[in-house]
């Protein structure tokens, strides 16, 4: 009954007096009001407004001398609070219950104070400041982006492009944008640094990843921006090249060949990146004359924008001829779908008599089979992961260097073959007839016949001289075309990488 009674004044104060005290004259309607709510809160809560205490308050206020005990002899009755409210505040609102009891500081009313906590991830400004902090202190004018550093063709590309720009006076950073370990670091030459973003990021987003890298090359003094087979300095350029561009900044991008994936469909950076990107970029270099070519016919993208730069001579190449006809054969790659594992079992099968040593391994569980397979053949003796093929050729006795890859740019291991004192027989893909020519090698054309690659081998095999002859062609070739200081000048006419 009483609840019932309280609901109907409440509908008649709503519909009938409120309106009618809010006709009435400035003033006299909000002094109603304010009667009213003090005849509820005596009437149906039990409150008594303390006149005396009210008046103490206001004469403290003013100064004057009063006397405070009847005002906290309240609180004093009340137990500690344990509210995050500082001590004046509760106090405040003791003395404020009076006036309005809704503001009385009772434990279940502080307790729905908190601790505020910012709703955000502070993971990507601690990468931030870390990264920051190096780019500081080195202050480069070239910032490469590769995935890692780990034993590759690419990644000896971006260590020669480093060592090239070190030469010609810049400074220069290398940022590794993948979670992985980079064997490699080790190499980076004198004068450049190497920043690991990927491991670093690895607690970010893919997301946060890209925003907090895009930040850093916006920030850095770096004015040119050299992007080898990172995917995520690809995707920086496609969501802000405009903004980088904006700002001054030149960017460069490597690439070297198409590939498949393991459904055979065709694979590349260009492919997936040129339609968004091509406007960002001021120069695409690649490692051979080939791949500019056919990348002008898959895309009609100018030739201008289009530049080879050979890559140098990572080491110094044997004069001595070392080949023995009745040595061994030997393969030397990552043991994966690309480098055609399948076609050296078949031809090792086709050739019981001779010995092959792989030197290799897979990165990727699901090609192990490639492995167990070769370890079946009785004339293949595998022999893991390897530093150098010069040093494989000093430690041993081999007949020739077979190299069975499916797409290529120009492979450094054709070269390294050839520094090595050996003749090289290789399928003849994408950049690799500018180096194995039938004056310099033994180029397969044929190259999904397993029959071809048998064919050829016995040819170099039962010819020795013939052998040795092609590869001093090989060497002078390679001596004349991948010097130092003929790759540094190549980077030199490229507009804006140098300057």
């Amino acid at each position: 009954m009483k609840t019932k009674s309280i609901v109907a004044a409440r509908f008649v104060w709503r519909r009938s007096l409120l309106p009618l005290l809010r006709r009435l004259p400035a003033g006299w309607g909000g002094r109603l009001q304010t009667l009213a709510h003090h005849t509820k809160m005596t009437l149906l809560h039990g409150h008594v407004i303390d006149f005396e205490g009210h008046s103490r308050l206001e004469r403290l206020e003013k100064g004057e001398s009063v006397d405070r005990r009847p005002l906290m002899a309240q609180a004093s009755s009340r137990p500690r609070s344990t509210s995050l409210l500082p001590g004046h505040v509760v106090a405040e609102l003791e003395a404020l219950e009076h006036i309005e009891a809704e503001l009385a500081p009772t434990q279940a009313f502080l307790g729905r104070f908190h601790r505020y906590t910012p709703p955000m991830n502070l993971e990507p400004a601690r990468v931030h400041a870390q990264c920051s902090a190096m780019i500081a202190e080195l202050q480069p004018d070239l910032i490469i982006l590769i995935p890692w550093l780990v034993r590759g063709g690419a990644d000896l590309g971006a260590l020669l492009h480093a060592q090239a720009a070190v030469s010609a006076g810049h400074k220069v950073l290398l940022i590794a944008t993948l979670d992985a370990e980079s064997p490699w670091r080790s190499r980076v030459p004198p004068g450049a640094g190497f920043l690991e973003f990927g491991r670093l990021s690895r607690k970010l987003s893919e997301q946060h990843r890209l925003d907090v890298l895009t930040r850093l090359l916006l920030d850095s003094p770096a004015s040119v921006i050299h992007i080898i087979n990172s995917h995520l300095g690809w995707e920086v350029t496609k969501r802000h090249g405009k903004s980088l561009t904006g700002l001054g900044k030149r960017i460069y991008a490597s690439v070297f060949s198409d590939g498949r994936d393991e459904n055979g469909v065709m694979w590349s950076y260009p492919r997936f990146f040129f339609v968004d990107c091509w406007r960002f970029l001021s120069g695409v270099m690649c490692d051979s004359a080939w791949y500019p070519d056919d990348l002008v016919r898959q895309y009609g993208v100018s030739r201008t924008k289009l530049h080879t730069a050979y890559f140098p001579l990572s080491f110094a190449p044997s004069s001595e001829y070392r080949a023995v006809a009745t040595g061994c054969v030997l393969w030397a790659s990552r043991i994966t779908l690309s480098k055609r594992p399948d076609l050296l079992i078949a031809i090792a099968k086709a050739m019981p008599t001779r010995r092959f040593e792989v030197f290799g391994y897979t990165g990727d569980p699901a090609e192990g089979h490639y492995e167990a397979e070769l370890r079946t053949l009785p004339n293949v003796s595998l022999r893991g992961r390897y530093e150098s093929i010069d040093a494989i050729v000093a430690g041993g006795h081999y007949a020739a260097f077979l190299y069975t890859s499916a797409w290529d740019g120009l492979p450094n291991v054709l070269l390294e073959a050839i520094g090595a004192g050996l003749p090289v027989l290789a399928s003849a893909i994408c950049g690799v007839p500018e180096i194995i020519t039938p004056e310099t090698g033994y180029p397969v054309v044929d190259v999904e016949n397993a029959d071809a690659y048998v064919t050829m081998l016995n040819k170099l095999l039962d010819d020795p001289a013939g052998a040795q002859r092609r590869w001093r062609a090989a060497c002078d070739l390679m001596l004349a075309r991948h010097d130092p200081g003929a790759f540094l000048s190549g980077l030199r006419e490229v507009p804006g990488y140098l300057d």
